[in-house]
């Protein structure tokens, strides 16, 4: 499986993600892409902007276990992740994520477990911003 696992403050790009994925043997490619919405703060205040911060070298360790485990439920070619850290505005996307795979079913499925167990077990921060208020996030169960 081809594996490509990013972290910076640099956006991924479609073209280098397709670039990535594509594969002969690929019969289908789901692209998920995380964007940051327009929330309300506990003061009622709209949201301007996520900022994410993160251990970069546990990130890659975590998720290259990830990586692993997926290998074992799930039949896929190649995974493409990348996810921003800094600040991140309303409507820009804060995290991608690629898969390839033979039919779509695999891929859907592969997308859904990698992400479900990425929000719970690898250590990004992110801290919602207004223009007055800001608040780290409490991860959700």
């Amino acid at each position: 499986m081809k594996v490509h696992i990013s972290i910076s403050e640099v956006p991924a790009s479609y073209n280098e993600i397709m670039d990535f994925l594509k594969s002969d043997h690929a019969g289908a490619i789901a692209l998920f892409e995380g964007v940051v919405r327009s929330d309300v703060l506990d003061n009622g205040e709209s949201v301007t902007h996520l900022f994410y911060e993160a251990h970069v070298p546990m990130v890659h360790a975590e998720t290259s276990l990830l990586v692993e485990q997926m290998r074992q439920h799930c039949d896929v070619y190649a995974i493409f992740f990348h996810h921003l850290l800094g600040n991140v505005a309303v409507g820009q996307t804060s995290i991608w994520l690629g898969i390839a795979a033979q039919h779509r079913k695999e891929a859907f499925e592969a997308q859904t477990w990698f992400l479900n167990q990425f929000k719970q077990r690898v250590p990004i921060w992110k801290k919602e911003l207004g223009d007055q208020t800001q608040q780290w996030v409490v991860p959700h169960e």
